[in-house]
């Protein structure tokens, strides 16, 4: 039987400079903790969607939950 997952849509910002952490910090570590929850990332150019998606696919990897042939990522702006 499939896995159930839910969509919840995450809104990230870009970082001013000279911040120390994201405004966002509470969102992006939910891409990295909740592995079995599908996301919709909505975010601006230089915001960090990229290293978002390859940290949350890195910990997908690691933790077991699919493997490198089970991946298709394509990002974009």
């Amino acid at each position: 039987m499939a896995k159930s997952t839910r969509r919840i849509d995450v809104i990230l910002f870009p970082r001013a400079s000279g911040d120390r952490e994201a405004p966002d910090i509470a969102a992006r570590r939910r891409l990295l903790e909740e592995l079995d929850t599908s996301f919709f990332v909505e975010a601006g150019a230089g915001s960090g969607k990229t290293a978002c998606m390859s940290a949350r696919l890195v910990a997908l990897i690691v933790e077991g939950k699919a493997s490198c042939g089970q991946i298709a990522a394509v990002p974009f702006t």
